[in-house]
């Protein structure tokens, strides 16, 4: 088990001209971000930045850039600082090269490792139309085989899908689901670049819990197999998960509140996260499987503001009473959960309805336990 007072937190960017607004929230909440992390969880952070953009003759200045390691709020606000956006060319950019750049970084043995990827384009290779590389990374490298690389070293992907951006392509969510599900991680949709704070301190603060009773959760889970062996997994998972809220085992618990109008296919993502590779599961992926899923037209004028009261605006509530985004495979898996109400900004309304964001402490949930099952399969 890591140390659950260490933390190695990567930030992977899209640094191309759609991307500006996430940038900018960046920038002005980097050191409330950290300083949250740090206080509220009592933990040694290290942090690192990964821009990205694309590879030539698509995009001339620059693949990847890669900070160096850093626990120093003021160093890391530095790097965010120098992020710009720019570029871009032909819709996918080189997500893969960030992957490979993130898989490869010297992590601290023990650490809980996050890499939280923030894109509104998809990898080259997917099949979208005006790929400027159809057959993927120009260097070779497989964004699907460097996912499972990265979960057999323990790294956790938190996928910001920033919409509707990415629901122009007919695979980036897909795609952005699988590499969460492949690592455990979640699959986190925002409608405004202002919950981007809230997605990543609630995302750190949820992972350094889960560390924190990954042990138990693993013996409970061995205990009910050795005294019931026949049992399914589902079962298996609920059955432990009944067990430890019973001896009440809470965690943090990160929301993002659904934005989409219909239940997610899963076909597309079973594909790419159960096969060898990209160029295999190609193969079974179809364009138009969720073609009818959009942003809810709540959502769509680009909503979300900015809630007052921090990450921790809203209350615990039952997680019975809860309702949000999942990345369980079907909505029978997924675990319900609540937000209480926001803190109203200073500021005019937004025009569109806010998309809520946040964490509480609250009992295990299915979700959390099943994660943490995938995950020690994997050691």
């Amino acid at each position: 088990m890591s140390d659950a007072n260490l933390l190695d937190l990567v930030f992977l960017c899209d640094c191309t001209g759609s991307m500006s607004s996430y940038l900018a929230a960046a920038q002005q909440n980097i050191k409330q971000i950290v300083e949250e992390i740090v206080a509220a969880e009592k933990s040694d952070v290290q942090f690192c930045l990964i821009q990205y953009r694309d590879h030539p003759p698509q995009d001339d200045t620059f693949i990847v850039k890669t900070s160096d390691w850093t626990g120093s709020v003021s160093k890391m606000k530095k790097f965010v600082d120098e992020m710009s956006a720019a570029g871009g060319g032909d819709g996918p950019e080189a997500v893969t090269a960030a992957l490979y750049a993130a898989r490869h970084l010297s992590y601290r043995k023990e650490s809980v490792k996050v890499a939280v990827l923030i894109a509104d384009a998809p990898p080259h290779g997917l099949g979208e139309s005006g790929d400027g590389f159809p057959n993927g990374d120009p260097n070779g490298h497989d964004p699907i085989q460097l996912a499972k690389e990265m979960a057999s070293l323990g790294i956790v992907i938190y996928s910001v899908a920033v919409e509707p951006g990415l629901g122009s392509y007919k695979y980036a969510r897909d795609f952005m689901r699988a590499i969460a599900k492949l690592t455990d991680g979640q699959f986190l949709p925002l409608t405004n670049a202002k919950l981007l704070p809230k997605v990543i301190a609630g995302g750190a603060a949820e992972e350094l819990s889960l560390n924190k009773v990954a042990e138990e959760v693993e013996k409970e889970i061995e205990q009910l197999k050795a005294k019931a062996p026949a049992l399914s997994e589902e079962e298996l998972l609920r059955q432990a998960t009944e067990c430890l809220q019973k001896k009440g085992i809470t965690t943090n618990q990160l929301a993002v509140e659904d934005v989409y109008t219909s239940a997610w296919d899963m076909s597309n993502v079973e594909a790419l996260s159960s096969g060898g590779g990209l160029a295999e599961a190609r193969k079974k992926m179809k364009s138009d499987l969720n073609a009818h899923v959009s942003i809810k037209s709540e959502y769509a004028s680009g909503g979300g503001g900015d809630y007052g009261g921090g990450l921790h605006a809203y209350a615990s509530a039952p997680r019975a009473s809860r309702a949000s985004y999942s990345l369980a495979d079907s909505e029978e898996e997924a675990a319900p959960m609540a937000y209480a109400a926001y803190a109203a900004p200073a500021a005019a309304p937004a025009p569109a309805m806010e998309q809520k964001v946040g964490y509480a402490s609250s009992s295990i949930s299915y979700e959390q336990v099943a994660r943490l099952s995938s995950r020690s399969k994997k050691k």
